[in-house]
């Protein structure tokens, strides 16, 4: 298993069920298997690696956002990640809450 790979299966695990199906959704049939053998095989995930992984996460989305707000005027799915979007994550974060795996 790759670390990016490890990565993705936990963001996909701290998404709710129907966020996850959208993000496995977007991806080739391949890539969706690998990311749900990946979470099968991983068991429990670590709080603080969820953690860092959604931080890590909504970092990158901030600077794709501003790359491509900065260098376009079409509208994309990027630029739907609105901060409303980055609140709830920070919330999720900041709260005990560890959602459980939606696959």
């Amino acid at each position: 298993m790759t670390d990016q790979l490890r990565k993705v299966a936990v963001l996909v695990n701290a998404l709710d069920s129907e966020s996850a199906k959208v993000l496995l959704g977007q991806m080739s049939t391949d890539q969706a298997r690998k990311v749900r053998e990946t979470l099968k095989k991983m068991g429990k995930i670590d709080p603080q690696e969820q953690l860092a992984v959604l931080q890590n996460f909504s970092e990158e989305q901030k600077t794709a956002t501003q790359k491509k707000a900065t260098t376009s005027k079409g509208f994309s799915v990027e630029e739907e990640f609105q901060q409303s979007d980055f609140s709830a994550l920070q919330k999720t974060l900041s709260s005990d809450y560890l959602p459980t795996n939606p696959l």
